[in-house]
């Protein structure tokens, strides 16, 4: 039983990291994770400083905020240097539209979320 327990951790480790290498998969991905409530493997997404601080209600409160969003795919703009990207997206939630901004920090080869904005167009 500890050995499928065991491979199953390294397969969803495995899994969120090969996700983690494109910034918009990672918002995508991230974003699908808070609509369907899976709060803890979202915050999986985070930057690992953060991820300790968010831990129990810092992050409840973030994934009650953000979940519900619902991207266009044709509304992403992408602003990438070395180690940071800020992506914006155009989302709908509730019926309104809001513009979301991502900023992804790149750790190791893998980008994780460090922040994210939300305004009312």
């Amino acid at each position: 039983m500890y050995k499928l327990l065991l491979l199953s951790v390294l397969t969803f480790s495995l899994n969120v990291s090969a996700n983690q290498d494109d910034p918009l998969s990672v918002i995508k991905t991230h974003q699908t994770l808070l609509n369907e409530g899976k709060n803890e493997v979202a915050l999986s997404y985070w930057l690992p400083s953060k991820q300790a601080k968010l831990s129990g209600e810092g992050f409840t409160v973030i994934a009650h905020f953000f979940s519900g969003f619902h991207f266009n795919d044709s509304k992403f703009s992408k602003d990438c240097e070395s180690n940071e990207c800020k992506i914006t997206a155009i989302a709908n939630k509730d019926g309104e539209q809001s513009k979301v901004i991502y900023t992804l920090v790149k750790r190791d080869n893998v980008y994780y979320v460090s922040n994210i904005q939300a305004t009312n167009t």
